[in-house]
């Protein structure tokens, strides 16, 4: 007919190859031990870094953590919208650690994240299932230690602080997502975090409420996302709708079209990310003395 709007483009995942669901990481005995290590390692450098910093060069700690709060959110949307990028165009069993328990968290199991909470923190880091192979291992831990080392030779007291300020707020990050839908709070999360957690949420920088309307959408409607941070960051919801725009306009179905864009996008991103962490703990150690 003329004048006809176009036909609605589908997003889903029929036109992919039928597959048996996988289940959650879930580590044990000797493998959970030595994530335990790995994780515990990761938060000694956060608590340590940031009390020696705070202590040191107070000024350097808390700028520090105000950019990395800052760019850590920006990050985010990059990545969240390319999560829902995977929920659509790739194969369940070709998912990252991360990518695969957020599409379980989403459309079987709310609970997935703290079922499997130890995998799934340390996916925001690295990938535990296919480590240096995963675009995530590479633009997160190993980009966040050369840019710590950058720094360092620079003046290897900025080096740590940086270190620990991209570790804090990425750790924020994969704790409050899980906040979000624990019904065991209390029960669930050391005090000290938990208080953390709630204060956040008391001066609006956390939102169970805004996190929920996230979910609204289901595997018959894909395409149907919003609210794409999980902290409060002016300008951060307009970032993700636009970008989530641009991909979906690049899909066809049985193709990885929205995939091949996003880590374009994403790569090109976190090129920018870095240097600006590199820059800006440089600058600020100049600029402090």
């Amino acid at each position: 007919m003329i004048g006809a709007a176009p036909p609605r483009r589908e997003h889903l995942r029929a036109a992919l190859p039928a597959e048996p669901p996988r289940p959650l990481l879930v580590f044990e005995g000797a493998e959970r031990t030595r994530h335990l290590l790995v994780y515990a390692a990761i938060h000694i450098v956060i608590f340590g870094g940031l009390a020696y910093s705070l202590a040191t060069n107070p000024a350097l700690a808390l700028i520090g953590v105000l950019l990395c709060y800052v760019l850590e959110n920006v990050m985010f949307v990059f990545g969240h919208v390319a999560l829902h990028v995977t929920f659509i165009e790739f194969p369940e069993g070709s998912m990252m650690t991360l990518g695969h328990h957020s599409f379980i968290h989403h459309y079987r199991d709310i609970r997935a994240y703290h079922r499997s909470w130890l995998a799934t923190r340390l996916s925001y880091f690295y990938c535990p299932r296919l480590g240096l192979r995963s675009m995530s291992t590479r633009g997160y831990l190993v980009a966040q230690l050369c840019s710590a080392a950058a720094i360092a030779a620079f003046d290897w007291r900025a080096g740590l602080c940086a270190l620990a300020c991209m570790w804090s707020m990425r750790s924020l990050q994969s704790i409050c997502h899980e906040y979000y839908h624990h019904d065991d709070r209390e029960g669930f999360y050391w005090a000290p975090t938990l208080r953390l957690l709630r204060g956040l949420e008391a001066i609006g920088v956390l939102s169970t409420t805004r996190h929920r309307r996230h979910h609204r959408h289901h595997l018959h409607s894909l395409d149907k996302v919003h609210d794409w941070t999980d902290m409060w960051l002016p300008g951060a919801e307009r970032l993700g709708r636009r970008l989530w725009r641009e991909m979906l306009a690049r899909h066809v179905p049985g193709e990885e079209r929205m995939i091949d864009a996003i880590r374009g996008v994403f790569t090109a991103y976190a090129a920018l990310h870095y240097a600006a962490i590199i820059a800006g703990f440089v600058a600020m150690v100049r600029w402090l003395g």
